[in-house]
């Protein structure tokens, strides 16, 4: 069993809302009201696709330099809970295209309508050691 865990960003009027897709099955759908989900993943190559759908430019705000609000999901970690080994480096293993197309380094932060999708090998520890990974 593989635990993702994500930061939900809010603003006073608004979750952000997508959903969550783990090799062809939809795990969650709609408002981000949590954020740890338990996915059971395969031996072998496993899809993760975490979208965001509902962000307007609006949902960011800002006071002087810093962003006060924002709605974004962010996601921290995904790790085994067997061997607690985890995903690292979600800029270079993970893929994040926006609605309007565009390929975005996301360091794990959902902060653009579109969908951040994550193929890798499980077990972890044995493919990350022997450097294999899908692309």
């Amino acid at each position: 069993m593989l635990t993702l865990k994500l930061q939900i960003g809010k603003t006073q009027k608004k979750l952000p809302e997508g959903e969550i897709i783990f090799n062809d099955q939809s795990i969650h759908r709609g408002s981000f009201d949590k954020d740890v989900f338990k996915l059971n993943p395969v031996v072998g190559k496993n899809t993760l696709q975490i979208s965001l759908s509902n962000k307007k430019d609006t949902d960011t705000i800002i006071k002087g330099n810093q962003i006060t609000e924002d709605v974004y999901v962010k996601v921290v970690d995904i790790s085994c809970d067997t061997t607690k080994d985890s995903v690292g480096h979600l800029d270079t293993i993970g893929n994040y295209k926006t609605q309007k197309g565009e390929d975005l380094k996301t360091y794990g932060f959902l902060s653009y309508n579109g969908t951040y999708s994550f193929v890798f090998d499980y077990p972890f520890f044995v493919f990350q050691r022997n450097k294999i990974f899908y692309q």
